[in-house]
């Protein structure tokens, strides 16, 4: 997915660049959610929540949830904004903060524990539970 987001950045489409790299941001911030068996319905939601468990704890580095909120302007900007342009250095930089970000919650959350809850059924109707 990162190389993909080179390639458009060489292909000039800076605009797509900076959304795709908001996306990584996104998803590696679900899957470290998911670490402590947390989801978001929404993407405003999953920065939250992000902040709320790993910001405030000083988990992650603050430079990744600063960036982080000002990716998630930038992707709006870039997918809804058609005015806006971006320039190669905040391409970029979006681009270098997306491959920093997830390298980081691979390295330090991913791999290191993966929590997930186990589902088992109830016995009482058809609801499942989580343990």
């Amino acid at each position: 997915m990162l190389y993909e987001k080179g390639f458009l950045f060489k292909e000039k489409k800076l605009r797509d660049a900076v959304s795709k790299s908001y996306y990584a941001f996104l998803e590696a911030a679900r899957a470290a959610l998911l670490t402590r068996g947390k989801t978001a319905k929404t993407h405003a939601g999953t920065l939250t929540l992000f902040e709320m468990e790993f910001g405030k704890t000083k988990i992650i580095p603050s430079r990744f949830i600063i960036f982080y909120r000002q990716i998630l302007k930038d992707r709006m900007e870039a997918d809804y904004e058609m005015l806006r342009e971006f320039s190669k250095e905040e391409a970029d930089k979006s681009i270098k903060m997306a491959e920093e970000f997830v390298s980081f919650i691979e390295k330090n959350l991913i791999f290191k524990k993966i929590t997930i809850p186990i589902f088992r059924r109830s016995k009482k109707k058809n609801y499942c539970k989580i343990n």
